[in-house]
């Protein structure tokens, strides 16, 4: 199989420690050149990965026939320069949050089905051994019919990157929102009600927001809570999801389950009358719980770009759709709104 031939745009954390070192590992990807506007970044990526350089995505797409192009640049670029590579007839990855507007995704959704190229953002959350397996014990039944699920995600730590800023883009919601969000659409099934959101700045040294809450509703009638703090001192499980026969806790790599077999319960009804019989509040009934502890199996995550190429060459579709990613900004941005935290037009 030929190489697919490959650029990075965003030469930071992501973009280097991340996507260049993953595509010089594949034998089915060839990274061709890294573009970033830091000179010193540049000679350090002709060092280290023995690729051409560019200080503009432009020079770039002008100089060479990619077949691939990641960006991963700051969160305000994503949308133009992601343009800019589809209308060149590149196939991309960006990285999230996709966009900040919905006019910007679906302007990006719209070119890359018009010139036929995959677009695809990097939610690598949802191949991750623990939500893989999450998803499976969801799927077994095991804990009835859902009607709670929180997603929680604590640290504490004042940040003061070019994330800490609100007019580049940053902040909680926009930045490590989009896991969390990402992971519950996909449980919900892709859609939402956003019912309620609080946004607020602790600890950050930046003016964007470090903690963030949010209360949706799915389409089955689930209610959802999501937060991702970074002014929190002690852990809580990640997840803690309560159906009607059972409730499982994650945390610390370990899956908690408490359930019982419906069939198995004793035969109760409703009693009207106002004189308790024996003036007591047992009325007998022992709930068959059955409890199990299951231990993170991280051989069930799967290679975020063994189903980006496989999308490219029409072997697989994207495991994250592009409309579960489009529900995701939207949600994103009337929190936003609602929260009262950022003025201006968010759209």
């Amino acid at each position: 199989m030929e190489r697919l031939k490959c650029g990075v745009v965003g030469l930071g954390r992501i973009g280097w420690s991340t996507h260049c070192k993953k595509i010089q590992e594949r034998e089915d990807l060839e990274l061709v050149c890294v573009v970033d506007p830091l000179a010193e970044r540049r000679e350090e990526a002709i060092t280290t990965f023995k690729t051409k350089v560019f200080s503009t995505i432009e020079e770039a797409i002008g100089n060479l026939n990619l077949d691939l192009l990641v960006i991963a640049s700051p969160s305000k670029f994503h949308a133009e320069q992601t343009i800019k590579a589809l209308n060149a007839g590149i196939h991309v990855l960006v990285e999230k949050p996709m966009a900040e507007t919905l006019k910007e995704v679906d302007e990006m959704i719209a070119i890359s089905k018009k010139k036929g190229k995959v677009l695809a953002v990097h939610q690598q959350h949802h191949f991750a051994a623990d939500y893989i397996q999450l998803r499976e014990i969801l799927d077994s039944g095991i804990l009835g019919k859902i009607y709670r699920i929180v997603y929680r995600s604590y640290r504490f730590a004042r940040r003061s990157d070019w994330q800490s800023l609100k007019r580049m883009g940053g902040g909680t919601l926009s930045n490590t929102g989009p896991h969390g969000i990402d992971m519950l659409l996909g449980i919900l099934g892709g859609k939402a009600e956003l019912l309620f959101a609080d946004l607020r700045k602790v600890a950050t040294v930046g003016d964007a927001e470090d903690v963030v809450i949010l209360l949706f509703k799915g389409e089955k009638g689930e209610l959802v809570e999501f937060e991702s703090n970074s002014a929190a001192a002690f852990p809580e499980p990640n997840w803690y999801i309560m159906g009607e026969s059972g409730t499982l806790i994650y945390q610390d790599s370990t899956f908690r389950i408490k359930h019982f077999n419906p069939d198995k319960l004793m035969p109760l009804s409703a009693d009207d009358s106002l004189a308790v019989k024996g003036r007591t509040y047992d009325n007998k009934d022992r709930i068959p719980w059955q409890e199990e502890t299951i231990p993170l199996d991280q051989t069930k995550s799967l290679d975020f770009y063994d189903n980006l190429v496989a999308a490219i060459y029409g072997k697989e579709k994207l495991r994250v759709p592009l409309e579960d990613i489009r529900e995701q900004i939207r949600l994103i941005n009337e929190a936003k709104k609602i929260s009262g935290f950022y003025v201006g037009n968010i759209s």
